[in-house]
């Protein structure tokens, strides 16, 4: 607990700064998360987003939280919201999209993933977590096309945990699909 709190501290310094740096609400919440305080963890995503309301693997974090209290309908009108007073938000279709990926919603996910990716067509989350659903649902060759073009935007835009992610995917649907030659090389 020493080491958290000394985290904590540090990244509510911060915030305290001159020019605050929002981002440690990100930090913030995943302590609270590590301590399954998942009201206090939503609590630091929303202050994030009111600094930073494009941050949407941020409302993307959130919803998951939300699911973890059994709180789908708060977080459904908390994004609608935030759809009303901008309805290009990406981090509002984003967190609506998880949200409804997590409560097994997949039509309603399908279409607020291809609303952030219509928005921000280089939105490699977006990427995964569609093709995640696909395989999911047994659709391979659209989660296979959907995984492929995430790896070619991570190409020029590199996260290295998201990638080893998309590329497990990728072997795990390809081996479902009985392509092991290709599960293989990923």
């Amino acid at each position: 607990a020493g080491q958290l709190d000394q985290t904590r501290a540090w990244l509510e310094s911060l915030l305290g700064r001159a020019q605050p740096q929002p981002r440690a609400y990100i930090g913030l919440a995943l302590i609270r998360e590590v301590k399954r305080d998942f009201d206090g963890a939503v609590e630091n995503y929303r202050k994030c987003l009111r600094e930073l309301p494009d941050e949407d693997r941020v409302a993307a974090m959130m919803a998951v939280d939300y699911v973890h209290q059994k709180k789908g309908e708060e977080a459904e009108t908390f994004f609608k919201a935030l759809l009303t007073a901008r309805p290009d938000s990406v981090a509002a279709h984003h967190g609506l999209g998880m949200l409804y990926l997590r409560l097994g919603r997949q039509e309603e996910a399908l279409r607020e993933l291809d609303q952030v990716i219509a928005l921000r067509p280089k939105n490699a989350a977006a990427y995964s977590y569609k093709g995640y659903m696909l395989a999911r649902e047994g659709r391979y060759p659209q989660a296979i096309e959907t995984l492929e073009i995430c790896l070619r935007l991570l190409e020029s835009s590199p996260d290295d945990a998201l990638q080893r992610y998309v590329l497990n995917q990728l072997g795990d649907v390809y081996s479902r699909s009985g392509n092991y030659a290709q599960a293989a090389r990923n």
